[in-house]
Order: C-alpha cells, then sequence, then structure tokens
C-alpha cells in the first residue's frame, strides 16, 4: 500500500522512507513477508510526510520511521514494529503465523551472519598459516555465500 501522509488513518501503521535507503527496503520487504497492511510513505515525494519524519526523529529526516498510533519508532526492526502494534492497540491481534514468519527472518539472518563469521575467521587462520590458496578459495565461498541470501531476500 502506499499514500500519502495526509490520507493516514493514525489507527494504522504508517511507514517513511525514501529511495536507495537500505534499511528502509529490508523492513518494507520484512513487513510485507509478515502481512502486514502499512501505509508507505515516501518523504521525497511527501513534504508532509518528511515534516513527520523531521517531528518524530530530532530534526532528522531519519528513515525507516514507522508511526503505529500516536507512537513514533525511528529505524525499528519488524519485531519492535509488530510489539508496538500489538502494545498500542491490544485489540488488534497477531495471528500464530506472523509470529513465526518473524521468527523465521531473524533466524535466516542469524545463520547468515554466523556462517559469514566462520568462513571469514577461516580464511584468516588459512592466510596465517601460509595456506593462501586456501584462503582465498574460503574468501569466494564467503562472497558466494552472501550473494545466496542476498537472492533469498528479495
Amino acid at each position: 500500500m502506499s499514500g500519502t501522509s495526509d490520507v493516514i488513518d493514525r489507527s494504522e501503521v504508517a511507514v517513511y522512507w525514501r529511495p536507495g535507503c537500505p534499511y528502509c527496503s529490508r523492513l518494507r520487504r520484512d513487513l510485507h513477508r509478515l502481512g502486514l497492511p502499512v501505509t508507505e510513505v515516501n518523504i521525497w515525494e511527501d513534504p508532509a510526510g518528511s515534516a513527520i519524519v523531521r517531528s518524530a526523529a530530532g530534526g532528522n529526516e531519519t528513515v525507516p520511521t514507522v508511526i503505529v498510533g500516536s507512537t513514533a519508532l525511528v529505524n525499528p526492526s519488524a519485531k519492535a514494529v509488530v510489539e508496538t502494534m500489538q502494545r498500542v492497540d491490544p485489540d488488534r491481534s497477531v495471528d500464530g503465523e506472523v509470529k513465526v514468519s518473524l521468527r523465521r527472518i531473524q533466524n535466516v539472518r542469524i545463520v547468515k551472519w554466523v556462517l559469514l563469521v566462520t568462513i571469514i575467521a577461516g580464511s584468516f587462520i588459512a592466510e596465517g598459516t601460509g595456506h593462501s590458496g586456501l584462503s582465498w578459495g574460503l574468501d569466494a565461498v564467503a562472497l558466494a555465500v552472501w550473494a545466496a541470501f542476498r537472492v533469498l531476500n528479495r
């Protein structure tokens, strides 16, 4: 869903974002995967939206900024948005499927970073013990793992 800030129902979740922001892309993708209804406002196309962000972020245009009811979240995780939704409107239930999806998103990120750190550490160890060929190979594996997770996250 997209829109402008002047048509947002304040009981809904509004995500203020800008093009090219990787944090915005990640949050919007995660909220979309969770199936949460949100209104998205591009602050570069909506002066009122950028004013809302500045008022929530201490005068800065820090995005993503999410407004849930009257609560502002600056650069939140999808988990923080879901928790705030439940706190602001206890009658709005978040089903078990959303919670499972949220956990899955978090687990995939943990696995990605554990894999990358382990492979890169192995590369440093191989280089330090004189096995530069193995080190180069592990660097290539780390790059392939990173690229594979990028594809999975789309």
